[in-house]
């Protein structure tokens, strides 16, 4: 049932404001007009959250499923994580030195991560994931890295080279061959050079990946990926992740598991306990401290040997923050709960499920993607798209999705959802612990009547 009531005018003169003094009106590209439920206008702004509950400064309340982009894996103002902030902030905030709470936080993520026999914190994925890379490169001695078409690995400029990748569609990549994809730099400002080191390929396909390093072993030191696939929601082909740890072993190029999205999230060891591959070298951040910033890169301690002997710098101001550090050990400290994330695959499988029953029943196009789709063990987190298409298995298939009417139904469906108190965005969806039956029951009513909507674009 839609919201009559619904308004936004507080939002839209919050952004209006936001624009004489930040540059674009946000301080990230997702969160402005490209990445919003009311395209092409303005964010909403929000003032509150409580558990799977969020408002906006219009006074709109949404059951949330964007969910800080992921990061929140209890939920909002969860009552553990806030006793141990508060706890922290009363003894001390903040020295720039050392404090035993990362010590704690780095012994329990060494007994969940698969491949973690050390970690190290930091603030971003953008600066782990780039960090492991130049690991990589040092204990190597090669300098070509692997990533995939489509795939965020940060926003600094050695990750700003792709195929197809084009975060807000004003830009112009270059298009790829199948056999030799023709990299791109797709941010202005980063230097030509930075392709020559950086190879891109598509994902899904072992075969180019196998021609590739067959070829150019000598000259690659890593590869990096998300196992869950693009955007950590296209799924890996059956034997796809194996066929890639093979090849890595063999040529000794370093495994990276970029698991920003997925640490946690999947499960208390991420993608790697999930689809049971053991990388090299890890990436966390998202979800390690239920929406507090924090990062850290973990794997095996003849991988970190840099690290060890001073050999390689990683400064950071405020790593291993204090407060953060309270907030991450009291959130993994919660995740180590069995009943968390049989909680977690619970809901996660009554929303997918009923769902996709939704689609079949309405005759809809439209396919969920991702480990919350997968009906064996529904992780939280999954997309969707609108498309007759019976496989996605790339970035290359999402892009051949024609622009209309897929997008405006997509559109159409994000808006009509925040108007009956479902908030999501072109992000990927994401649950907490603190999601309820009767929250599914209310987003899965929500989806039917607004999918109806949807069936008259053409």
């Amino acid at each position: 049932m839609e919201n009559k009531s619904f308004k936004v005018e507080k939002s839209k003169e919050l952004f209006d404001r936001a624009w004489n003094t930040i540059a674009g009106g946000v301080n990230s590209i997702a969160r402005g007009p490209h990445g919003g439920v009311i395209p092409g206008t303005h964010p909403l702004y929000f003032e509150k959250g409580i558990g799977s509950h969020i408002w906006d400064v219009d006074g709109n309340e949404y059951i949330d499923y964007l969910i800080g982009q992921g990061t929140l894996l209890l939920g909002y103002s969860y009552p553990a994580v806030n006793e141990a902030i508060i706890e922290q902030m009363n003894k001390v905030q903040h020295t720039g030195m050392s404090n035993e709470l990362e010590i704690k936080v780095a012994e329990k993520m060494v007994n969940h991560m698969p491949c973690a026999e050390l970690v190290m914190m930091s603030n971003t994925g953008t600066e782990v994931c780039t960090f492991a890379t130049r690991i990589a490169r040092a204990q190597t001695g090669k300098m070509k890295m692997i990533k995939f078409e489509g795939v965020y690995n940060g926003w600094t400029d050695m990750w700003m080279v792709d195929t197809l990748y084009d975060p807000v569609g004003v830009r112009a990549p270059k298009g790829g061959l199948e056999h030799a994809p023709l990299n791109g730099v797709i941010e202005p400002g980063v230097p030509q050079n930075v392709m020559e080191n950086m190879v891109v390929l598509p994902w899904n396909n072992i075969q180019v990946l196998e021609t590739y390093i067959e070829r150019n072993h000598h000259q690659v030191a890593g590869v990096i990926l998300e196992a869950s696939g693009v955007g950590g929601v296209i799924m890996p082909k059956k034997g796809y992740l194996e066929a890639v740890r093979k090849l890595t072993e063999q040529y000794g190029i370093l495994l990276i598991v970029d698991e920003v999205k997925t640490g946690y999230r999947l499960a208390l060891g991420g993608a790697q306990e999930y689809f049971n591959i053991k990388g090299d070298i890890a990436t966390v951040a998202k979800a390690m401290a239920n929406g507090w910033p924090t990062a850290a890169i973990c794997g095996k301690k003849e991988y970190l040997g840099p690290i060890i002997d001073y050999r390689m710098e990683h400064n950071g101001t405020l790593n291993g923050h204090p407060v953060v550090m309270a907030a991450c050990l009291a959130n993994l400290t919660e995740l180590e709960k069995p009943e968390t994330y049989d909680h977690l695959y619970n809901v996660t499988g009554k929303l997918t499920s009923g769902w996709k029953d939704t689609i079949q029943d309405l005759d809809i196009e439209m396919q969920l993607l991702g480990p919350g789709a997968n009906s064996e063990r529904p992780a939280p987190m999954w997309n969707y798209v609108f498309t007759n298409k019976r496989e996605i298995n790339s970035a290359r298939d999402m892009k051949e999705i024609p622009a209309h009417p897929h997008s405006k139904r997509k559109e159409k469906f994000v808006l009509e959802l925040v108007k009956r108190g479902i908030h999501n965005t072109d992000h990927p969806w994401a649950l907490t612990r603190s999601h309820t039956e009767e929250d599914i029951n209310k987003t899965l009513e929500a989806i039917r009547d607004v999918l109806k909507l949807t069936k008259s674009i053409t």
